[in-house]
């Protein structure tokens, strides 16, 4: 059964640890996202992201870290078995343990990112992009509508 105040507590938990995920990079690696971000993600992480990997946008990066902490704490036994991005969103399946939290969880972040360019992690929000729809910032909206 759904829980509203559960969900409400659980999307305002995400938002915490993505910005306090966001401010350590920021302070250790600087602005730009490593090529081999998705890489280091399935070192931290690897109980969750064994069997499929990241496959989604540079710039939710620190959407993935903060979800990859969230889902270790809250579902232990689950890992995602696929990742994209569509409809400009991020998309997770998960496998094992899966439990209500687990789904929420995933849902929370899915929904969070939408609130970050995938190009670059800064605010961003969900455009038509071309008949496609992306979650972008302002610059990288603007740069992909001078293509």
């Amino acid at each position: 059964m759904w829980d509203k105040t559960r969900a409400v507590d659980m999307a305002i938990m995400a938002r915490r640890l993505h910005a306090d995920v966001r401010k350590q990079r920021l302070a250790t690696v600087g602005p730009g996202i490593p090529d081999d971000w998705d890489r280091a993600v399935e070192a931290a992480w690897p109980t969750i992201w064994r069997s499929y990997g990241v496959s989604l946008p540079g710039g939710w990066v620190d959407v993935v870290m903060a979800f990859s902490q969230h889902l270790a704490s809250v579902a232990p036994g689950v890992a995602v078995d696929d990742s994209k991005e569509k409809y400009g969103g991020m998309r997770l399946s998960l496998t094992g343990d899966v439990t209500r939290n687990a789904l929420d969880l995933a849902d929370v972040y899915e929904n969070l990112s939408e609130t970050v360019c995938q190009d670059c992690g800064e605010p961003g929000q969900l455009r038509q992009d071309r008949g496609w729809w992306a979650t972008l910032c302002d610059k990288h909206a603007e740069q992909r509508d001078q293509r």
